[in-house]
């Protein structure tokens, strides 16, 4: 509806952008504890595992939201503006994070010449190590879309089964009951999902 205030901006503000952008020049400077987060001393080793757990469930939410929102919202405003906005963050997140990972790159490669006997690093550990940096600040961008997942799921409520707002599938098969049943289990089911796998990464990381 016009003059309806978007459940999600379609980017990332400036801030987030600007803070990003710092990032690059300054992220070589601690290279090997991005490049390995369990090797950073107490007490910010917590803090460090807080931050990826945190990034971790809210990206797990979010992606099993777009996921449902994929299969039956396709022809849902809320829901088109929602999948937009979630493939603007996570295309900004890959070009600043294959950025970030380029600068990682050279330190961590002088630094394993100076190991005894020298590592030979190929170009596949390279682009391993610019793909892994780029996966973690897209998906750190992607979970900035996690609180509109709870306004989606208000609007699938709203929805009536006569409208065009869902797909032909959603208004066929589901009363609009089920449909409120179904948006609740899809919001509680991801959040427990990624709730196990953020607990799976404070595991690892060992705090």
């Amino acid at each position: 509806m016009p003059g309806r205030r978007p459940l999600v901006a379609e980017g990332p503000s400036r801030f987030i952008l600007f803070l990003l952008a710092a990032l690059i020049p300054s992220s070589g400077f601690v290279a090997s504890s991005i490049a390995d987060p369990a090797s950073i001393p107490r007490p910010w080793s917590f803090v460090v595992a807080v931050i990826l757990c945190m990034i971790t469930f809210l990206s797990t939410s979010v992606l099993a939201a777009l996921a449902y929102s994929f299969m039956y919202l396709r022809d849902m405003d809320e829901a088109q503006r929602f999948m937009k906005a979630v493939a603007n963050h996570a295309g900004i997140g890959a070009i600043f994070g294959t950025l970030i990972g380029l600068r990682l790159a050279e330190p961590l490669l002088i630094e394993s010449r100076r190991h005894q006997p020298v590592q030979n690093v190929e170009f596949v550990d390279f682009i391993s190590l610019i793909s892994n940096t780029a996966t973690v600040v897209t998906l750190a961008l992607i979970g900035l879309c996690w609180v509109p997942t709870v306004g989606l799921m208000k609007a699938v409520m709203r929805a009536n089964v006569g409208t065009d707002d869902t797909s032909k599938f959603y208004r066929f098969w589901l009363s609009v009951e089920l449909r409120k049943l179904l948006a609740l289990s899809v919001l509680l089911a991801a959040n427990l999902v990624a709730l196990k796998a953020a607990f799976s990464v404070w595991v690892m990381l060992d705090p």
